[in-house]
């Protein structure tokens, strides 16, 4: 073999693609989204934490007024000055479910079927933990509803969290479909 065989071999190992397969700098937005959602996701557990061992919530007491006037009762009283910490906690929750769809958006015009999966499977694991905080703080501390809420965090974490990790371990979008063309 001459020097210039050895170079060009020895220049091919270091490089993982060709010049038509070199990746762009372009960001996965599906993959921004997922992050963004886990890092609020890590404060949304700390408050949640905080407020289970540190707040008294008041105990949920019937009205003679109903139903509606009990439910607007305790709507009030979840946004009342003195519980500072649940008022983020249920901010915060709102803020999720509309990121939460953001990302889905994103993820369906990607494409990306993995994404999309991870996006409606995150999107699911929110609405679920926010209808067992609503129901928790509605209907009387039950432990199912925090349970609830405890199975929708953990579902919701890990599916945005394994399509960042998977967006990033692969490759930016166009590598995946030039890797994809070259395989099929």
């Amino acid at each position: 073999m001459s020097d210039s065989t050895d170079t060009r071999l020895g220049a091919s190992r270091w490089h993982t693609c060709s010049p038509s397969q070199s990746w762009d700098s372009t960001p996965d937005p599906s993959r921004g989204a997922a992050l963004v959602l886990c890092g609020l996701f890590a404060v949304q557990f700390l408050l949640g934490i905080y407020l289970n061992l540190y707040i008294n919530l008041p105990p949920v007491t019937s009205s003679s007024g109903g139903l509606e006037r009990s439910m607007m009762g305790r709507f009030g009283t979840m946004f009342s000055p003195g519980r500072p910490v649940l008022t983020a906690h249920i901010m915060l929750g709102m803020l999720l479910v509309v990121v939460g769809v953001f990302a889905l958006v994103i993820a369906a015009s990607s494409g990306n079927r993995f994404a999309i999966g991870c996006s409606a499977s995150g999107l699911v694991g929110l609405l679920v933990a926010g209808y067992g905080g609503i129901s928790f703080l509605m209907f009387g501390h039950n432990n199912v509803d925090s349970y609830l809420m405890a199975v929708g965090f953990l579902v919701s974490f890990t599916a945005y969290l394994v399509g960042a990790v998977r967006n990033s371990a692969s490759g930016p979008p166009s590598m995946r479909t030039r890797q994809a063309r070259a395989v099929g």
